[in-house]
Parts: structure tokens; C-alpha cells; sequence
């Protein structure tokens, strides 16, 4: 199981508590609250950094590395999301195609991760699977939230980690060589 909130987001929270208590031993109620939003705070963006991080381990293999962009394009499969989420292990490795509309984007320098919803239906997008991928070049157009975007790249498996509101969320991973607008 991987988690992308860790050991980091709870290290920074717990510093920043303990050092308020410290310099605030008498605090009154609001200064009270102003801590525990900043502390709230804080985890919201020590976990934006990790996720925009990318997953540990999401390398595409070496045999599919080798392959042009055209081959990846040409070999790649369109699985049903349902399919991958329920038997995820028959999958890792093979290389999938998704088309779909961006939820969420976080990008640290050229790494890009997206939360993109592959499934659409007659109230909209959903089903929602975390594309990790990185640009070809700084002038690459950007995505943005809410961009209808088509991928191609190598099925991980699940990934796992803690929303802010210490729920675990697991959804299926796709380490991608292309994305399009």
C-alpha cells in the first residue's frame, strides 16, 4: 500500500503544534483556533507537495520505455475502469489508453499528476484514476482542471494514499508517456 501522505505531513503538523504550545503556553481561545487552522493548513499543502510528487515507484518498465510514441499509441489498450479496479493485478505493466476530463492538477516542475475521471455517463464524468507524467519540454502546453484530455502509458496497479480528511482513497495508477488536450 502506498500512501503519498506520510510520514512528512505529519512530522511538519506535529512540529508546528508542539512549537506553538511552546511559544503559546497561555493561549486565549481564538489564538487557540488560529493554531489549529494553520495546522490544518499546513497538512493541506505538505500534502499537495507529496502528491504533486508522484506516487513512490511510478517508473514505466524498461521494455515499455523502449517503445516510440507511436507504438505505445498503437499497442495500448481501452480497459473499462471497472475492470481494472476489480483485478488490478492481471493488468500492471500493460499499456492503457484513457480519455476523460481532469478533476485535479499538481505539477512540480516538470512532473505532473492528475486526478482524471474515464468514465462518462448521462450527469457527467466519473471514476476517477491518478495519471503521473512528465512534460517533454518547459514550452509543453499546460493541462488545467477541467481540460478533456486523452493518455496513453503503463497501468500500475492501485494506489493508495490519505485524503485530508484521513480517509483512504484507492484508485487505479497509470504512469503515462502522452497526454493530449
Amino acid at each position: 500500500m502506498q500512501i503519498l501522505v506520510g510520514p512528512f505531513a505529519l512530522v511538519a503538523i506535529a512540529l508546528f503544534v508542539v512549537g506553538g504550545v511552546l511559544l503559546f503556553p497561555s493561549r486565549s481561545r481564538s489564538a487557540g483556533k488560529k493554531l489549529l487552522l494553520s495546522a490544518v493548513g499546513l497538512f493541506v499543502v505538505a500534502f499537495v507537495i507529496q502528491l504533486a510528487q508522484g506516487t513512490p515507484g511510478g517508473q514505466i518498465s524498461r521494455a515499455n520505455a523502449a517503445l516510440s510514441v507511436e507504438q505505445i499509441k498503437h499497442q495500448a489498450v481501452s480497459y473499462p475502469y471497472d475492470v481494472l479496479a476489480r483485478t488490478p493485478d492481471n493488468f500492471k505493466g500493460d499499456l492503457v489508453t484513457f480519455h476523460g476530463k481532469v478533476i485535479q492538477v499538481m505539477e512540480s516542475g516538470s512532473g505532473v499528476t492528475l486526478r482524471v475521471n474515464v468514465t462518462e455517463g448521462k450527469f457527467g464524468w466519473s471514476d476517477t484514476i491518478l495519471v503521473n507524467y512528465r512534460r517533454r519540454s518547459p514550452g509543453e502546453e499546460r493541462i488545467l482542471n477541467n481540460d478533456m484530455v486523452t493518455l496513453w502509458g503503463e497501468y500500475q496497479g492501485i494506489a493508495s494514499y490519505t485524503s485530508i480528511f484521513n480517509q483512504s482513497i484507492q484508485i487505479p495508477h497509470v504512469v503515462a508517456s502522452v497526454v493530449e488536450r
